[in-house]
């Protein structure tokens, strides 16, 4: 399999497996792995069965920063895949690809919006929940 399709099914795996279980939750998901700790541990409980809720299939794969293992030295390993974090009925990533922040509808996976940054977004946006508060 050539390296960006292995990317993109990364990238949709990804964010598959993170929509996959948020419908069926409560909480958000402010950051990547849900919290400062990047602990990946909420106090919410899955309500089973899961089912598949929508798929985004982003135009780009992510770019590592650095060349493949094997190369160079493999530095870092996270920018293989799109990081998500989930606030306020969105799905916010960073694309290291076309530099943009996207947020995606949570319930639909409709575009609400995109941001150019001028430079690839490396690690998952942080959404400060008390901004979101007063809008609820």
């Amino acid at each position: 399999m050539e390296t960006g399709r292995l990317l993109r099914s990364v990238v949709v795996g990804i964010i598959l497996v993170s929509v996959l279980a948020v419908p069926a939750v409560e909480a958000d998901w402010p950051t990547y792995r849900y919290d400062g700790a990047r602990s990946g541990v909420s106090p919410e409980q899955l309500k089973t069965p899961l089912h598949l809720q929508w798929v985004y299939v982003p135009n780009h794969g992510p770019q590592p920063a650095w060349p493949e293992p094997g190369r160079e030295l493999h530095r870092i390993a996270f920018d293989y895949a799109y990081q998500v974090a989930i606030a306020n009925g969105s799905v916010y990533f960073g694309s290291s690809a076309d530099h943009k922040v996207y947020a995606l509808d949570l319930s639909t996976g409709e575009e609400r919006w995109q941001f150019f940054t001028n430079a690839p977004v490396r690690f998952a946006p942080v959404a400060e929940m008390h901004l979101f508060a007063s809008r609820r």
